[in-house]
């Protein structure tokens, strides 16, 4: 069976009170898979950000005078594709023991 490597990020902003309103909660889903090709000396990586397209910094401001709600998205939801070719290098893998030199 293949061996895919899996990669996923949650986010999360609680909502905030500030001195003239408050911020509404924020969060997202990052979401990638990896697999090793070429007998190890490459990688394919497909990911997506912000799976669900939540990535919103919501506010309202509200004083005596004015009351006003503000939405601001960062870039939409992002589909990559990447590849990543060695040469004459081996794979390095972080945090796990190696079987020596």
């Amino acid at each position: 069976m293949p061996k895919l490597d899996f990669q996923a990020s949650v986010n999360y902003r609680a909502p905030q009170t500030t001195g003239q309103g408050s911020n509404k909660s924020m969060y997202s889903i990052d979401l990638s898979l990896a697999k090793d090709i070429l007998g190890g000396k490459g990688t394919l990586v497909a990911s997506v950000r912000d799976l669900l397209n939540s990535r919103k910094r919501r506010s309202i401001v509200e004083t005596e005078t004015l009351y006003s709600e503000s939405e601001f998205q960062w870039r939409a939801r992002q589909f990559l594709l990447s590849f990543t070719y060695r040469i004459n290098q081996k794979k390095k893998r972080s945090g796990r023991p190696s079987g020596g030199d």
